[in-house]
């Protein structure tokens, strides 16, 4: 149980490492605006203004990549050991969370497309299914804690998809309006925790 302690504890550090990555490139992309000349009040004032779409997207963003945190943070309190299966899986989602600094950039340069705003949600849906088949493999595999039985297995696998439809049925709304679709993203806090065992 030591070993498999140890490796989990290495599979965490390596995720938490790209996750501050990718917390922090998302302000990359937001670059402080220069001016010269008369009126720098007036110049500098607008700038800011014009730069409203990457900061709403960066603070939308952040958001969503502390709420994946947090529910892998969940996920590893009942997961006990790996092998090179569950390995993958879990590098899988994590190029899926450092892939979201581009989608950030590009909602933040092409704020009002319907088509960056749909990249977006489809970039998370493959995040949230990611986690979903890392859930469902370490289940099947047998490194679930043994006080986790198969109805509570199965509710949290219901939460793990419930961001996925999210930010499926996002793609719907942004038919209708752009900006209520990166809103409607902030929904997947109402999942709440993976399991009453955490809460």
């Amino acid at each position: 149980m030591e070993a498999a302690k140890r490796n989990n504890d290495r599979l965490l550090s390596i995720s938490d490492g790209l996750f501050s990555v990718g917390m922090t490139l998302l302000v990359v992309s937001i670059s402080v605006p220069e001016v010269a000349g008369r009126g720098l009040e007036m110049e500098l004032s607008q700038r800011l203004w014009s730069l409203f779409p990457r900061f709403e997207i960066f603070f939308i963003s952040f958001f969503v990549v502390c709420f994946y945190w947090l529910s892998h943070h969940e996920l590893f309190h009942l997961v006990e050991g790996n092998n090179d299966c569950l390995i993958w899986l879990n590098l899988f989602f994590l190029m899926c969370i450092t892939l979201l600094p581009f989608s950030a950039g590009l909602v933040g340069e092409y704020s009002d497309l319907k088509v960056a705003v749909d990249f977006y949600s489809a970039t998370m849906v493959l995040t949230s299914l990611a986690l979903v088949f890392l859930w469902a493999y370490a289940s099947k595999a047998g490194f679930v804690n043994t006080s986790v039985d198969d109805v509570e297995k199965r509710k949290i696998l219901f939460k793990l998809l419930y961001p996925a439809l999210i930010f499926l049925l996002s793609i719907g709304v942004s038919s209708f309006s752009v900006r209520l679709a990166k809103y409607f993203w902030l929904l997947i806090v109402a999942r709440g925790h993976l399991s009453d065992k955490l809460s």
